[in-house]
């Protein structure tokens, strides 16, 4: 199974951060939607790392900690996880926030997620665990703000002394995780999604299921 991603806005984006941003869009439409599915990530020179989105878990070899910021590409596939279906991987696997955190940091080229709206106001519904995050003292002073009171990225930028683009990039990964709410609504609009099936990719998460003896 595999779906067309939305083009993500135009805006500069670097050589690393080109495929991590179509990686968030598909994460983001993922969440959006009710369907159970199980996603492949597929970074240019790594080893790809997949999601079970049923147990906020995922598998990857890569520590998060060496997390590949420059990916020139990142192929994305998806497959249904039916009802009672066994896991993907061998639970608890490892904290999806991490690695949300670390796409959410790592795209957009800096500028600001597709599904965000510019000059909106930001507060933090949940504080992330940043004993397992790799993080730096504006990320965790922009963070504490932020559990605090509503911020636009400028003002978020001006209150922890840090640049726009630092804040934007944390404003992007804090609602990769959905830990973020707006001023006026709860959740921004989801991208659009949809799915194809693919026997090439059925094959694919079998041949995992069947590796990991599941």
């Amino acid at each position: 199974m595999s779906f067309d991603l939305p083009s993500p806005p135009p805006a500069p984006v670097d050589h690393g951060d080109a495929g991590w941003t179509g990686a968030a869009i598909a994460v983001r439409s993922i969440l959006q939607i009710s369907t159970p599915l199980l996603l492949r990530l597929s970074p240019s020179n790594e080893e790809p790392l997949y999601i079970d989105f049923r147990h906020h878990a995922y598998t990857w070899t890569v520590p998060i900690a060496r997390f590949p910021a420059s990916a020139a590409s990142v192929e994305v596939e998806t497959e249904p996880a039916p009802p009672g279906s066994p896991p993907l991987f061998e639970l608890p696997g490892q904290n999806l926030d991490n690695l949300l955190w670390a796409i959410g940091l790592h795209s957009f080229g800096g500028a600001s997620a597709s599904w965000l709206r510019a000059g909106e106001r930001y507060r933090l519904t949940r504080w992330p665990n940043f004993t397992e995050l790799p993080h730096t003292i504006d990320q965790m002073r922009m963070t504490s703000l932020l559990g605090n009171a509503y911020f636009s990225v400028a003002e978020l930028a001006a209150a922890a002394s840090t640049t726009e683009e630092t804040a934007t990039r944390l404003i992007n990964a804090l609602s990769l995780m959905n830990v973020l709410k707006d001023a006026d609504v709860e959740a921004a609009p989801a991208p659009d999604v949809r799915t194809e099936t693919t026997g090439e990719t059925s094959s694919l998460f079998r041949r995992l299921r069947a590796r990991l003896g599941l």
